[in-house]
């Protein structure tokens, strides 16, 4: 059963149209806010992008102004262009350093796509949407040779998609 709208309703004040400023920017004018160890992991999951997966980098390049590192959670901001980054997707815990960057450069794909989708006059949450998102960062994390382990956790979330224990949309608690 699909179901577009997500269940709970989104604050957009999270989301405030001013921009903090940016600690960098990427060459290709992509803003970066955080502390080094941030901007550093950040560059290294977009060169990995740029190098492998130059399509998803594109699909970025087109909607992602700022990637601001937050302390938990992780959202993109539709209407700004900001994806606030927390932690858990930045450093992904547990895995090697090439794994985290490969999980963050997937991660950064999925949430462009949802900014594409919202500029598209598409709705940029919900079931279809997440199954869209999903769906592109399986395609980037492919290209970019990312663990197995990661694709498999995609597609277990792409094939139950229905599932209400996969819905991690619908939880406002989640906690990356």
């Amino acid at each position: 059963m699909a179901s577009e709208e997500p269940s709970f309703p989104i604050d957009w004040t999270l989301c405030p149209a001013a921009l903090p400023p940016a600690d960098a920017i990427t060459d290709d004018g992509i803003q970066i806010t955080g502390d080094a160890r941030f901007i550093a992991q950040v560059g290294a999951a977009l060169d990995l992008l740029r190098s492998k997966a130059p399509g998803p980098y594109a699909d970025v390049l087109a909607n992602i102004v700022l990637l601001h590192h937050i302390p938990a959670g992780s959202g993109m901001c539709v209407d700004t262009g900001r994806f606030k980054i927390g932690e858990e997707t930045a450093y992904a815990p547990g895995w090697s350093k090439a794994d985290q960057i490969a999980w963050l450069a997937g991660a950064i794909v999925h949430d462009a796509n949802h900014r594409a989708r919202y500029r598209a006059g598409l709705l940029s949450g919900g079931r279809d949407a997440e199954l869209d998102c999903l769906q592109h960062q399986l395609a980037a994390l492919r290209l970019i040779g990312a663990d197995r382990a990661f694709r498999e956790y995609l597609r277990g979330i792409i094939e139950g998609i229905d599932d209400p224990a996969n819905q991690y949309w619908n939880d406002p608690n989640r906690h990356w």
